[in-house]
């Protein structure tokens, strides 16, 4: 079995790979590639057993506005996409500049 730690920075997932400073932020404002808005973002780093998961971002994707309609979605610590489970490479986050 491969050992995380000994992975080159940037090669592989989890707090071990994506440097702190390279996090989502949830108390940031957070688009798609595709200009969809995001909301309810919220980390959680280990599942019910203690083990760490590969996508500990989750949040609702607003798909449409009136009448409202979201979609659960899944991200890994630095805002890529879960492209197995969705197959959306451009639910990619990207954080909205402020005005």
């Amino acid at each position: 079995m491969k050992d995380l730690q000994s992975s080159p920075k940037g090669v592989g997932w989890g707090t071990t790979n994506i440097p702190k400073e390279d996090w989502i932020d949830v108390d940031k404002t957070y688009k798609t590639r595709d200009g969809k808005r995001v909301e309810n973002l919220q980390i959680v780093l280990h599942n019910s057993c203690g083990s760490e998961v590969t996508y500990p971002v989750k949040g609702n994707i607003v798909v449409r506005e009136k009448p409202r309609k979201t979609e659960y979605s899944i991200w890994s610590l630095d805002g890529k996409a879960d492209v197995v489970f969705r197959g959306k490479e451009h639910n990619d986050l990207k954080q909205v500049k402020a005005l």
